[in-house]
């Protein structure tokens, strides 16, 4: 039996959890059932070039082909260069894992003589005034009723999806997972403490995500506040990277790097 040709189809504009899901799928998906053509964006974000160095670093192989994306104006082009990926590694299965490759795919689904998967994340909050209201009704209520299966991370993500045209029955809920084996290559507790100059006792209470405004830091730094009068020993440790990326501290007013704007201003 041959294995599933899959095409994976993301843009980039910050790595998070869609590309530790696509990472994860990349590594430990059955080579022998799957064979798996990635295809990031030539775009100006930068985005992808990270994208594409983490996967370098895993020695995850990512195809010599770029989908076009400087303009709005490429859409055509992009969707012959899908095209032409299709027929050039005969591919059975289209995967998109990001909202601007659910549109691309999604609308004028008829043109795929494949099965389309998507997994949307979301992306479709106030949080986010970079995407345009028209595009976010694109995606939700007419690209992805196209799709033969929708993948998403949450009941409460399926929930927005449902508020959209898309077919209840089409929707799969599969939580993100995590290779807990990437976690014993780290430096001993200890190490770690007197690095950072936490005292070996002190109560740690942490967050690893990108440092993005829906992610919620503001909310930790408020519930740390109300407790460092009863707590004195507690220290919040935040790692990440994003447009702000405030140097991790164990309480007070977060510093910046300078040249960044200050991290409290960006959050609600």
């Amino acid at each position: 039996m041959n294995p599933v040709r899959v095409l994976y189809l993301i843009r980039t504009w910050a790595l998070g959890g869609s590309h530790t899901i696509m990472y994860l799928l990349l590594e430990h998906l059955p080579k022998d059932r799957f064979e798996i053509i990635v295809v990031p964006y030539d775009s100006h974000s930068g985005g992808d070039e990270a994208f594409i160095a983490g996967c370098e670093k895993r020695g995850i192989p990512v195809a010599p082909e770029r989908i076009p994306w400087k303009s709005r104006f490429a859409w055509n082009q992009a969707r012959q260069a899908v095209s032409d990926l299709v027929a050039k590694y005969h591919i059975d299965l289209i995967h998109t894992h990001d909202p601007h490759s659910d549109v691309l795919i999604g609308i004028g689904r008829k043109r795929w003589p494949c099965a389309c998967v998507a997994s949307p994340y979301g992306w479709w909050e106030r949080l986010f005034p970079l995407r345009s209201h028209v595009h976010v009704m694109l995606e939700k209520y007419w690209a992805l009723p196209q799709f033969e299966r929708l993948i998403t991370v949450s009941e409460n993500m399926k929930s927005k999806i449902l508020e959209g045209f898309a077919d209840a029955e089409r929707i799969r809920v599969v939580h993100t997972g995590l290779d807990l084996a990437f976690l014993d290559k780290g430096a001993a507790r200890e190490a770690v403490r007197a690095e950072l100059a936490i005292p070996a006792e002190a109560c740690v209470v942490g967050t690893v995500s990108r440092i993005y405004i829906e992610k919620g830091h503001t909310y930790l730094l408020q519930a740390a506040a109300q407790l460092a009068t009863a707590h004195p020993d507690l220290h919040v440790l935040i790692v990440g990277d994003g447009p702000p990326a405030p140097r991790p501290r164990s309480r007070g007013r977060p510093t910046r790097p300078r040249g960044t704007r200050p991290f409290h201003r960006l959050l609600p």
